[in-house]
């Protein structure tokens, strides 16, 4: 009898161990980090609807930006201001009917039209984003290379200023009003004095003289960079002064 207690004992002590050595090894192993993850939900990309008064130059601009993450369906409608808003809105009533965008914007020229301001105001008031130009969409692209500051700059001069700038790196912008693949390479390119790209410089640019509150009839003014910045976000000049003034309070207080 007494050998069989012992033995009884003997196993009741090991079956006790036993379990104090799982239980151990359980605490230990919810305290260590799971290495399963939950599946990711792949986002879908951004889609941007941009309807424009001009049926070439906007379009053929806007086709040229291939994201991964983005899809633009430009369409040029040759109407402008209140006209090209009425427009905007019979085609999301009838072409885009139950097509979903993130953001649908317009795009129209101030040119000689009388109800330029109002039109804006009626885009906006329908919740359209707005990327207009006083005078014209090609004053975007001076200023990927010319660093005017928003005086009076007739557009029947424009085609001639960015041919000054592009036609000696074989490209060429006529009447034709269309952006080639040479033209658009150009504007993503780098300013070889500056190193800069210039399409960051145009939108430094226009941001600055849009700080200047010129008003929307006011030669020259453009909101497309705007536009550009939903496509490519762009560091904003408000964001920037704001990460410069923090770089020299730190180089100040000896912060590397």
């Amino acid at each position: 009898m007494g050998k069989i207690r012992r033995k009884d004992a003997k196993q009741e002590e090991e079956r006790r161990a036993r379990k104090a050595e799982f239980k151990a090894r359980r605490s230990k192993i919810k305290e260590e980090p799971t290495l399963v993850r939950p599946l990711g939900i792949e986002k879908s990309p951004k889609k941007i609807l941009i309807i424009s008064e001009g049926v070439n130059t906007e379009p053929t601009y806007f086709r040229h930006f291939k994201l991964p993450n983005i899809i633009i369906e430009p369409i040029g409608i040759g109407l402008s201001t209140t006209r090209l808003v009425e427009e905007a809105d019979c085609l999301l009533k009838n072409k885009y009917k139950g097509k979903k965008f993130d953001e649908i914007w317009l795009v129209f020229d101030k040119d000689d039209n009388d109800d330029f301001e109002n039109a804006i105001e009626l885009a906006l008031s329908k919740k359209y984003k707005v990327a207009y130009s006083n005078q014209a969409v090609e004053y975007w692209f001076i200023l990927h290379f010319y660093d005017h500051h928003g005086e009076q700059l007739s557009r029947d001069s424009y085609e001639e200023m960015i041919n000054h700038h592009i036609a000696p790196l074989s490209a060429k912008y006529d009447g034709s009003k269309i952006v080639s693949n040479e033209f658009f390479d150009i504007l993503m390119s780098r300013n070889p004095e500056t190193k800069k790209y210039r399409y960051q410089e145009a939108f430094d640019r226009a941001e600055r003289i849009l700080s200047g509150d010129p008003g929307k009839t006011k030669e020259s003014v453009t909101m497309v960079h705007k536009l550009f910045c939903s496509i490519m976000p762009l560091e904003t000049t408000k964001v920037k002064r704001i990460r410069e003034k923090k770089e020299k309070s730190k180089q100040k207080a000896g912060i590397r």
